[in-house]
């Protein structure tokens, strides 16, 4: 549901196919997405992670953020979206969460998986899982 502007993600109203769906162009290879209710999350290829986050005008309509970089320690590998906040997978089994409330998107480190090798994780709009390397 956008489309690249300028090397930025952005939002835009049309084209829209008939069954409702927004295409975007991201100008990058992204190897991973998601979508909360006020932030998109993509992964580049080299382990890079963005973020969009959106509010809601004064008119009632979504005003877009611009594409943010979020710098993190290790190499990301997969990212999930709750309502406002993302989660970071790195390579090394680290999970990280970025609270999208509040800038500059500073990556902080989830103290509950210090030393647990997490593979894999998901998010809905108020929650999530992780599945660890042992498959718990």
């Amino acid at each position: 549901w956008g489309e690249d502007c300028r090397r930025g993600f952005c939002v835009r109203g049309d084209p829209v196919t008939e069954e409702g769906v927004h295409y975007f162009n991201l100008g990058h290879d992204v190897t991973d997405l998601s979508a909360g209710r006020s932030v998109l999350a993509f992964l580049k290829c080299n382990g890079n992670a963005f973020v969009l986050h959106t509010n809601e005008g004064k008119d009632g309509n979504r005003v877009r953020g611009k594409q943010k970089f979020v710098k993190c320690k290790e190499k990301i590998e997969a990212v999930s979206c709750e309502d406002d906040a993302v989660l970071l997978l790195s390579e090394k089994g680290s999970v990280f969460c970025v609270d999208t409330s509040h800038t500059p998107y500073t990556p902080r480190i989830l103290d509950a998986f210090s030393g647990i090798s997490v593979v894999q994780v998901a998010c809905g709009s108020q929650h999530s899982v992780a599945l660890t390397k042992g498959f718990q």
